[in-house]
């Protein structure tokens, strides 16, 4: 299976100050998540790139879309899918406050667009969901900190997040760059960047 999704490519390399450019970010994220569309976050408090699973159209629209919070700020932007992964850096941490995040902090975490919706509810909520059977596992193979931390009622449901305070300034770039890497093998492994793709089946 990683095989499948994963192709090795020479990454850009991470820029000097790594918040002001998200598109090394894309680059280095394809591997892991191809097949998922990548939009530059636009966000004042993100910098980085969502990238969008279960398209926001058709049936997943108007079936497993409805309820939960379709405020603005419970979702990436107006275009964006029903459910992904975001990879980048929190600038606010007021922006999800729930995180009890250090901005500003790299970030990588899987997001549902509508709370309480009914895709959320299947994959998230559920007994045996898909996300709280990933939580357990991927808890296996993350054999140091930052762990994964599971928010079951949130857009931000499961997030692994590491502020940038704990390293060198020199060295943020290269830091970011292996957190990432580091962090999306392990949720490639896990089979829920394969199985969110799929719907969740």
């Amino acid at each position: 299976m990683t095989g499948r999704w994963i192709k090795k490519i020479t990454p850009r390399p991470a820029p000097r100050d790594p918040l002001q450019d998200a598109q090394w970010i894309v680059q280095l994220a394809e591997p892991y998540l191809r097949g998922y569309a990548p939009r530059v976050a636009g966000d004042p408090g993100l910098a980085g790139c969502w990238f969008d699973a279960v398209p926001m159209t058709g049936e997943k629209r108007g079936d497993e879309g409805k309820g939960g919070d379709q405020s603005a700020g419970s979702r990436p932007d107006q275009e964006g899918g029903e459910c992904g992964f975001f990879a980048g850096f929190l600038k606010d941490q007021q922006r999800y406050p729930y995180l009890q995040a250090q901005a500003p902090a790299c970030l990588v975490f899987v997001w549902f667009r509508q709370p309480g919706g009914g895709l959320h509810k299947r994959l998230v909520t559920a007994h045996g969901s898909l996300l709280r059977k990933t939580h357990e596992y991927i808890g296996w193979l993350t054999h140091r900190p930052p762990r994964f931390a599971l928010f079951e009622n949130e857009f931000v449901t499961m997030v692994r997040q590491q502020p940038l305070r704990d390293w060198p300034p020199d060295k943020y770039a290269q830091y970011a760059r292996n957190f990432f890497i580091e962090t999306l093998a392990w949720l490639v492994r896990s089979g829920i960047v394969k199985k969110l793709f799929d719907g969740g089946q």
